[in-house]
């Protein structure tokens, strides 16, 4: 007979094979499934011990692939949500950022500029002739995606003058 931390290793493993976890999210999805704390906690080590979690490489992963899409404190919220630590993050974002010799987050919200630029241009309004309340609006929708409106407003004014 199978005992409850073998059950709970081979549903860890099931997890795994699907994505990636966390550590926190692999130890919600088996407290979900009534696994007693002592039965998770020698799961998870065992699942550390042999390198099939690891919540950095996750961060990195994660940040690979949307960074170029989202704002910097956006991507933090999402991570804290899967249970990863603030200190982390900054020290992967930190480490990306060095390695990849340039901003992420700048290129974010340019594209986002230019996406919201087009949008305009497609109801007939041309980037040199954006009315005040326009702005406010560009301003307004970026600013609720994580960007800070210092950023935005330098972007959009850099984006209307070319």
């Amino acid at each position: 007979m199978v005992d409850d931390t073998e059950r709970a290793y081979q549903k860890a493993l099931f997890l795994l094979e699907r994505r990636d976890h966390t550590e926190a999210e692999l130890r919600q999805k088996l407290r979900d499934r009534e696994f007693n704390q002592d039965t998770i906690d020698c799961v998870l080590s065992r699942l550390v011990t042999y390198g099939l979690i690891d919540d950095k490489r996750f961060t990195e992963h994660f940040l690979r692939y949307y960074g170029n899409n989202y704002s910097k404190r956006i991507l933090s919220i999402k991570l804290m949500k899967k249970g990863i630590r603030a200190e982390l993050f900054d020290s992967v974002y930190s480490e990306m950022m060095e390695e990849l010799g340039r901003n992420p987050e700048q290129e974010a919200l340019e594209k986002a500029v230019a996406a919201a630029l087009r949008k305009t241009e497609r109801k007939g309004i041309t980037p040199d002739a954006l009315s005040q309340v326009e702005k406010d609006k560009i301003i307004a929708s970026l600013f609720r995606k994580g960007y800070p409106v210092s950023k935005i407003r330098s972007e959009l004014e850099k984006a209307v003058e070319s």
